[in-house]
């Protein structure tokens, strides 16, 4: 959820004419706050993609002592591999629903 909502927030370089946050207007006030858009972006979606239950897990699994199966490398490294990719999947396809949203709400009327 949190790199999806960055990917949400953060225009690609080659897409200027973007807004950060798609679903105000491009003049909003909220578009320039700088100090929003960091409080968001490193607080609040920090705080989402934080797995600490899930890498105390993959700990517990590679140290291998509290786990019946003993240590478990190809497991952790497949498992930290998985949570890479779940948050880059988010980011990117948070990026896309931003631009559809963008351009949703300020097409021009034909």
């Amino acid at each position: 959820l949190g790199s999806f909502i960055m990917g949400l927030i953060t225009p690609r370089l080659d897409e200027p004419r973007r807004a950060r946050l798609p679903w105000l207007r491009r003049d909003h006030p909220m578009q320039k706050d700088d100090v929003f858009h960091s409080s968001l972006g490193v607080g609040f979606c920090g705080s989402l993609t934080t797995f600490a239950s899930w890498n105390t897990q993959m700990i517990v699994m590679l140290d291998g002592s509290f786990c019946e199966l003993g240590s478990q490398v190809g497991t952790v490294i497949f498992g930290y591999f998985l949570g890479l990719i779940a948050a880059m999947a988010g980011f990117v396809i948070g990026r896309h629903f931003g631009l559809w949203l963008y351009l949703r709400k300020h097409a021009t009327p034909t």
